[in-house]
């Protein structure tokens, strides 16, 4: 990526995590930046394409820590308590940059961060789809179909991602994960 691009994507979102999507112009990461507002257009379309952008980046970054989890040794359910684990570890990390860190993950009222969350929601899916049918050829998950466990896997997860993710303190958060994984895993695992 141009230095200059990246300069403007790291302004764009000191500015987003502090102010949010909604309130912050191209003026205000034009000034950020140290360029004139022309200079973001010749790098960018308009806001939209910075949010959709870094919004994309953010979830990259979640479903890396996912694979990553998967991808270390042991059992399939234990690579599985590791990458939800990983998954939320990775939200909260992401959520930490401002007051408005989590608005890059999920954003209701803003359509680019909308479409990056829907096509990260579907990514993830089919990571998971790949790692229960890993599981069942292991003979460590029993699951009828693999796709259909996996939807329902991530929507009992879903408290775990932006922005339920936010309304409890961390320690709460990552107890209550590991009492869903107790409920979750107790009927995945073949007997």
């Amino acid at each position: 990526m141009r230095a200059r691009k990246q300069a403007l994507l790291e302004a764009a979102e000191r500015l987003f995590h502090l102010y949010g999507p909604q309130k912050t112009t191209i003026g205000d990461i034009a000034r950020a930046a140290g360029v004139g507002v022309g200079t973001i257009y010749l790098e960018f379309p308009n806001k939209d394409a910075i949010l959709l952008e870094l919004s994309e980046a953010g979830h990259r970054s979640v479903l890396q820590a996912i694979e990553a989890a998967w991808s270390s040794h042991g059992r399939a359910d234990e690579r599985l308590r590791r990458a939800l684990r990983a998954r939320t570890e990775a939200f909260v990390r992401l959520s930490r940059h401002g007051i408005h860190g989590a608005d890059l993950l999920h954003c209701k009222s803003c359509a680019p961060i909308s479409k990056a969350h829907r096509a990260f929601r579907a990514a993830e899916e089919q990571l998971f789809v790949g790692f229960l049918m890993q599981g069942v050829r292991e003979g460590v998950f029993s699951v009828g179909s693999p796709a259909v466990a996996a939807r329902a896997l991530m929507w009992s997860y879903e408290t775990f991602s932006p922005p339920a993710l936010f309304l409890r303190d961390e320690r709460t958060l990552m107890r209550d994960l590991d009492v869903l994984h107790e409920l979750v895993f107790a009927g995945l695992l073949a007997r």
